[in-house]
C-alpha cells in the first residue's frame, strides 16, 4: 500500500465536484470541530479531473472559517478509474448512514470531557440530557407501581410449570411428569 501523501494547497484551487449527490452538511459543526482540533482530515482529490472525492463539507467549513490552504491528498488516475472514483465518492458520502450510537459507551466517552469539548465535538447539554433518557427512561406520570406479589398466574406451555408474581406453584404436567424435570421453554 502506497504511504499517503498529504499537502496543503490554496483553497481557491479546490474544486468541489459538481455532481456531488450529499447536500446540507453540518458546516456549522465541522468548522466547531476543525477550529477545536485543526484540520485532522484532508480533501481527497482525483487527479483524473481535479474534483474532490471526499471532503466536501470540510471544504465548505474551511471555506466559512476563512482558510487560506486545506491539506489534501491527492488519488492518481492511475490509482482509480472515473467509476472507482464516483464509487469511491459516493462510498464515503454513505458510510456513516448505518452508524449508531451505544448509548452506554457514547456517555462514557462524553464523561471524560468537560462542557467546552463536548460542544466543540458537536454533543450539547440538551443531546446529553437525552441520551441519558434513553439509557435511563422515567414511567409515563399516569404508570402505577405494583409489588411483586400480585396474583398474575403462568404457565409453561411445554410442561404445565406454573408461577404467580412472588409465589410459584407446582402442576404436574399432563402426562404426570414432575415439571421440575421438564425442559422448559
Amino acid at each position: 500500500m502506497a504511504k499517503l501523501s498529504v499537502r496543503m494547497e490554496p483553497i481557491g484551487s479546490i474544486k468541489p465536484h459538481p455532481g456531488n449527490p450529499r447536500r446540507n452538511h453540518d458546516v456549522e459543526g465541522i468548522a466547531r470541530s476543525i477550529n477545536a482540533f485543526g484540520f485532522r482530515q484532508p480533501l481527497v482529490i482525483w487527479d483524473g479531473d481535479g474534483h474532490v472525492l471526499a471532503g466536501h463539507g470540510r471544504l465548505l467549513a474551511a471555506k466559512h472559517l476563512g482558510l487560506d490552504t486545506v491539506p489534501v491528498h491527492y488519488v492518481g488516475a492511475d490509482e482509480l478509474t472515473a467509476a472507482q472514483a464516483a464509487a469511491y465518492r459516493l462510498a464515503d458520502n454513505r458510510s456513516a448512514e448505518g452508524s449508531q450510537w451505544d448509548d452506554a459507551l457514547l456517555l462514557a466517552e462524553l464523561a471524560l470531557l468537560d462542557a467546552r469539548e463536548r460542544e466543540a465535538a458537536g454533543f450539547d447539554a440538551a443531546y446529553l440530557e437525552e441520551v441519558q433518557r434513553r439509557l435511563s427512561p422515567e414511567p409515563p406520570d399516569e404508570f402505577r407501581e405494583y409489588d411483586e406479589g400480585i396474583d398474575v398466574e403462568h404457565v409453561c406451555p411445554k410442561c404445565g410449570y406454573a408461577f404467580s408474581g412472588n409465589t410459584v406453584s407446582r402442576q404436574r404436567t399432563g402426562d404426570g411428569a414432575d415439571p421440575d424435570q421438564a425442559e422448559h421453554g
